[in-house]
């Protein structure tokens, strides 16, 4: 571990771990609302609840390798214009799609 900055690591972690826990906690905060918005039953919150957690795992098992790979750079990059075209064409869709894509989501 020569030549690594033990420090700035452990700060980059824990900046890694607080924003993962406002993802699930802002995520856990909506459930009510999107209940009275969406009209959903239990059995559809559950599966977007499920949705949500499954998604960090498989991004977790998939983007180590991939960071191996590619780099941080190139990832980074990656990961910036995934997000920015996937808002993009968020706001541009039908509301009604919007539900399905952001349940897809969890996906690609």
């Amino acid at each position: 571990m020569s030549g690594i900055n033990k420090s700035r690591l452990f700060v980059a972690s824990c900046f890694a771990l607080i924003t993962t826990a406002f993802a699930f906690g802002i995520r856990a905060g909506i459930m009510n609302d999107l209940v009275k918005d969406m009209s959903l039953t239990d059995t559809q919150l559950g599966w977007l609840n499920f949705m949500g957690i499954v998604g960090f795992p498989v991004a977790t098992l998939v983007g180590g390798p991939l960071y191996n790979s590619l780099g941080p750079k190139k990832l980074g990059w990656v990961a910036f214009i995934s997000h920015f075209l996937g808002i993009t064409f968020l706001f541009y869709l039908n509301p009604s799609i919007r539900f399905f894509l952001h349940f897809l989501h969890q996906f690609w």
